[in-house]
């Protein structure tokens, strides 16, 4: 865990899990400080400040933001952070070229703003210097073809990514459910062995398969969530399966909500 940062001159390479309450947001900066950041949390999750916390730096700067799709937990403060200009592209699945039914305002908002954007899908790839994300889902383009009738659940669309720099490695899944990890397993079986797992949705007994935990055997896993939510997540359910997995093999649960800004120095 990062103990003091170096500060904006010597930017360190790292991997930081944000303490954004109930939402995701994950920082992952080179040494050369250029960065991506995946998601942004809800509205007012202080996830500026939490860059902040986790760099040394005032000066904020998102080379990619990513998002994984457009729940206001996961996109809340996205449009704040392109429209004070802190955003070089955004990087999403489509979902921000394509109107549907039941948009939320916060989506709406954010779809409006004018800012370079790239969709990716799975085997594409985002490189920093030394560091590579490969997208590992969705594979279809679920939002560019044509609209969808009625309510889309954008969760089985969420991006997911594995993070690789040197000997570390991590998986991110956003919302993604068991089904979606079964179409991971299904595809990148062999690659999906990783150092660390954020667990899905927060620590939903939707997602996190017991099969998605042996398959990417974590040393570590990591619980983004807020504290006392009232979706209680983790669920008692996911940590079952993550203590059957620990029984297997040592493996430490981090949460956001305990211990803060959970960071990875890369180096």
């Amino acid at each position: 865990m990062l103990q003091q940062s170096k500060g904006c001159r010597n930017p360190e390479a790292l991997v930081a899990f944000l303490n954004v309450g109930q939402g995701d947001a994950t920082y992952i900066q080179d040494t050369t400080g250029k960065s991506i950041l995946i998601d942004t949390g809800p509205k007012d999750s202080q996830v500026v400040t939490r860059i902040q916390e986790v760099t040394g730096c005032n000066k904020v700067s998102i080379d990619s933001l990513v998002l994984t799709h457009p729940d206001s937990d996961h996109i809340g403060e996205a449009e704040k952070m392109i429209t004070k200009g802190l955003v070089k592209q955004v990087v999403h699945n489509g979902f921000m070229d394509m109107d549907q039914p039941d948009e939320s305002p916060t989506e709406n908002r954010l779809e409006t703003t004018t800012i370079p954007r790239r969709t990716v899908l799975a085997g594409d790839i985002l490189s920093l210097e030394n560091i590579q994300l490969q997208v590992i889902y969705p594979m279809e383009e679920p939002y560019l073809t044509k609209p969808k009738k009625g309510e889309v659940d954008d969760n089985i669309y969420s991006l997911s990514m594995k993070i690789t720099s040197g000997e570390h490695s991590f998986i991110v899944t956003g919302d993604a459910y068991v089904l979606e990890e079964k179409k991971m397993i299904a595809r990148y079986k062999e690659m999906l062995d990783v150092d660390v797992l954020k667990l899905g949705h927060h620590g939903s007994k939707t997602s996190t398969s017991q099969e998605f935990l042996t398959v990417t055997s974590p040393d570590e896993v990591v619980i983004s969530a807020g504290k006392d939510n009232s979706y209680k997540h983790p669920s008692e359910v996911v940590l079952s399966r993550v203590y059957t997995q620990q029984r297997k093999k040592p493996l430490q649960i981090r949460e956001t909500f305990t211990e803060g800004n959970v960071v990875y120095l890369l180096e």
